[in-house]
């Protein structure tokens, strides 16, 4: 069979149209909604500002499980959700075969002569600058195309001479029964968000020797070997995945609340994020990304567009383990570089910081520095003995006494030269919760790091001390701890779940204000009336 696809290559190679198929945005199942909700917000600037004139494009429909398409969209729309879409794990572009604005973007096929004189008068695009290997695949074992499954190696034998021609491009035909589409690959996991370091910091353990009582009768060269108890191995930090980080952070309230002015607040106070549990920061990075509009690729024309009142937010990221702490410094410092095009180093000098003047601001957005512990981690101590290591302090201890608290945004925190402020601390969330008010807490409690008896503890005191406060701006828990809903004590709302393994769930929950023992007064109260 002759196999013509370096002349339909060569002669369809043209400028992408809005009538000339969709955009597929794919995502882990159960955050479409989420997805299409990020598209449409992307999308509004663009719609307000070419209204009357066609706008973006079409609908945006879930077309499938873990699918949302974007119909006929512009070029501007195409290279703006394909930099900014944070949700989305893949972003192609399906092309339709014909010229005519009613082409269908999957088309029947029987044979692979007829593939061929399809696809040789579509509009195909130069979505990548990079060159990249073409991909093929048939999804279903009974394609009426001839060959079937085989047809899979002819194309990737024809398209692999094709390369010059489209710049490239990754190709992706999908063959189902005796339908078929092109997609070109515009955006996958490997070539965003370059500020992440996927590799976790290595930690050599030392190990302590026994030491032997004094009053012990063996004498040398009898002394058994000594018995050690089983080390375990230091918590190194479970990164959740930045697409399902970034849905987390979509699903808070924290640009609405940037937008708004508080009645009982001054428009310029700040507003506080904290993460108790950060490990490398990604969490962080992804409320940086998304408040800054900050596009996933630099090779890109597209520009950060932050949030007006981006500099009013301070974030503060806290965790009892020294390597998730240097981590996520590390990853910020990166991220910080990689925002130099749009944010280039400035003074970031705070006037209400640098006041020598100013009185102390006990239990507001303060704290004392001497409050957080910067002692260094014994390497026999797990993470949640850490954590522990003043579970029976009181949730509403003494006020600090001595030097004037000091901002979050402290002085080596300012180097980072983003509008936002910073601030990393080595600290178990117990000691920094009493010196903080009206945060939004937003934190990933992964089950591999808190699965032990200690950890129960852990959840029990986290439960205890968010419920004993009402001024939340919002507790967010991004987990896949069944145990940590039962022993927090406190009535969660799922926002959403997907599906990690086949035996777990990651779920974003979020504290509903009540507390387990409120909660089932209150339905009993109403249901005696």
């Amino acid at each position: 069979m002759n196999i013509r696809l370096p002349r339909f290559l060569s002669t369809a190679v043209g400028q992408y149209t809005a009538t000339s198929g969709s955009l597929l945005l794919r995502c882990r199942a159960g955050l479409e909604k989420i997805l299409a909700g990020e598209v449409n917000a992307l999308l509004a600037p663009l719609k307000k500002r070419n209204k009357g004139t066609g706008g973006t494009g079409g609908l945006v429909v879930i077309s499938n499980s873990g699918e949302v398409e974007f119909r006929w969209p512009t070029p501007e729309a195409v290279e703006l959700l394909s930099q900014k879409c944070r949700v989305a794990q893949s972003i192609s572009q399906r092309v339709a075969p014909g010229s005519s604005p009613s082409s269908p973007a999957y088309f029947p096929c029987t044979s692979l002569d007829e593939l061929i004189d399809r696809l040789g008068t579509g509009p195909l695009s130069e979505v990548l600058r990079e060159r990249k290997a073409f991909i093929s695949r048939v999804t279903s074992d009974d394609s009426k195309l001839d060959g079937g499954p085989a047809v899979v190696h002819k194309l990737n034998a024809a398209l692999a001479l094709t390369t010059e021609v489209t710049n490239g491009a990754p190709v992706m035909i999908d063959v189902s029964d005796d339908m078929c589409s092109v997609e070109y690959i515009r955006r996958d996991e490997s070539t965003t968000r370059p500020w992440l370091d996927d590799s976790p910091p290595t930690v050599t353990v030392e190990e302590k020797p026994l030491r032997q009582p004094s009053w012990s009768t063996i004498g040398p060269g009898t002394s058994p070997s000594p018995r050690r108890r089983p080390h375990r191995q230091p918590y190194r930090g479970v990164i959740p995945p930045p697409t399902v980080a970034a849905a987390a952070v979509l699903k808070t309230s924290i640009l609405s609340i940037l937008s708004r002015t508080p009645a009982n607040r001054a428009a310029t106070e700040d507003v506080l994020v904290w993460d108790p549990f950060c490990g490398q920061g990604t969490l962080m990075l992804e409320f940086a990304s998304v408040v800054l509009g900050v596009p996933l690729s630099a090779a890109t024309e597209v520009k950060a567009t932050p949030h007006a009142n981006a500099h009013r937010l301070q974030f503060i990221a806290t965790d009892p383990l020294e390597e998730n702490v240097t981590a996520a410094r590390t990853n910020l410092a990166k991220f910080s570089t990689y925002c130099q095009p749009w944010f280039p180093p400035r003074s970031m000098t705070n006037a209400r910081n640098s006041s020598p003047s100013a009185a102390p601001h006990y239990g507001g957005r303060k704290i004392k520095r001497d409050a957080l512990r910067h002692e260094e981690v014994d390497s026999n101590v797990s993470a949640e003995d850490e954590l522990l290591s003043q579970a029976e302090a009181s949730s509403s201890p003494a006020r600090p006494v001595g030097s004037d608290p000091r901002s979050f945004s402290t002085d080596e925190d300012k180097s980072w030269n983003l509008p936002i402020r910073f601030s990393i601390n080595q600290a178990p969330f117990h000691s920094v919760l009493p010196h903080i008010q009206g945060p939004m807490i937003i934190t990933h409690i992964h089950s591999q790091r808190f699965a032990t008896h200690q950890g129960i503890k852990m959840f029990q005191t986290f439960g205890h001390l968010v419920g004993s406060r009402n001024d939340w701006a919002g507790v967010y828990v991004l987990t896949d701890s069944k145990a940590f809903q039962t022993y927090s004590r406190l009535v969660w709302e799922t926002q959403f779940e997907i599906q990690t393994s086949s035996d777990s769930k990651m779920r974003l929950l979020r504290w509903t204000g009540l507390r387990r023992g409120e909660a089932a007064a209150t339905s009993s109260v109403k249901q005696s009336r």
